[in-house]
């Protein structure tokens, strides 16, 4: 199934981050205490109570995307194969939020089954499917990289858009983007 993504339009979508630049976290600042030849980190019990008391709360999410990730496919090159109608899913608090580009009755049943042991799916229309995001990406990516310095690229679900984090001025960046891309097509197969 060939699909188009068209123009800018669809690259309106994609955002990105220009960053100049690190701040480097520096060891005086992560607070411990040094007793002969133990490193002991303050407050170490309250840490792990606040992760234990975190991860209790998403239990159920994380075990319903859990599920979810199982009826993704593998492509030979390692390449995860999702359903052409979806987009992402992320957990805030106790809540498992599944994108789609559909949220049509016949679209969402599928989900529901998957989900039918779980009360804690919401899900979100988005624009953009997670595999042409990808095509997208990618595509972005291979023009990109070797003009300019790429710290870090990826998706970003909860807003369906593409983020690229790069050492250059951002100004710069944006008006090469414009450029390049404001007559470009992409397509996904």
């Amino acid at each position: 199934m060939k699909k188009s993504c068209r123009s800018f339009a669809v690259l309106a979508a994609a955002i990105f981050t220009m960053t100049c630049g690190v701040k480097p976290v520096h060891a005086t600042e992560i607070p411990v205490d040094v007793a002969g030849d133990v490193l002991v980190i303050a407050e170490a019990d309250a840490v792990i109570a606040e992760y234990e008391a975190k991860a209790a709360i998403q239990r159920e999410a994380t075990q319903a995307y859990a599920a979810l990730s199982e009826t993704f496919g593998v492509a030979e090159d390692g390449a995860t194969i999702y359903p052409d109608d979806y987009a992402g899913a992320w957990i805030e608090g106790s809540i498992l939020h599944v994108a789609l580009t559909s949220l049509d009755s016949h679209v969402t049943a599928n989900y529901d089954n998957l989900f039918s042991s779980f009360s804690c799916i919401v899900y979100e229309a988005a624009e953009h499917s997670l595999n042409e995001l990808h095509v997208i990406q990618n595509a972005v990516f291979d023009a990109i990289n070797g003009i300019y310095d790429v710290t870090a690229y990826y998706t970003e679900v909860n807003t369906n858009k593409i983020v690229f984090e790069v050492m250059d001025h951002v100004e710069t960046v944006q008006s090469w983007f414009a450029r390049t891309f404001s007559t470009r097509s992409f397509s996904a197969e």
